[in-house]
């Protein structure tokens, strides 16, 4: 470190199949509100995107779609639900 500035801080630094693999991970030991949550985030990512984090064929990408919008929705239910 040199006198007079700053540390910096260190970052690790990981990869996209990396992070997917984290909140796969994730998602599986996740409460239920989480694991909607993590659906959520996942729903907002193009069919194309989650085709190629995941590695899957394009009828599963269509199967996995179909349940991440159903969870979103209710997520979102949940949220107006709360606001009220």
């Amino acid at each position: 470190m040199i006198a007079g500035w700053p540390s910096v801080p260190t970052f690790n630094h990981s990869t996209r199949g990396q992070l997917a693999q984290r909140l796969r991970d994730r998602f599986r030991t996740a409460s239920r509100l989480e694991a909607l949550q993590i659906a959520r985030f996942f729903a907002a990512l193009t069919d194309a995107q989650l085709k190629a984090l995941f590695s899957l064929t394009d009828a599963q990408t269509s199967a996995l779609r179909s349940r991440l919008t159903d969870m979103a929705m209710t997520v979102d239910r949940i949220r107006a639900t709360v606001g009220e």
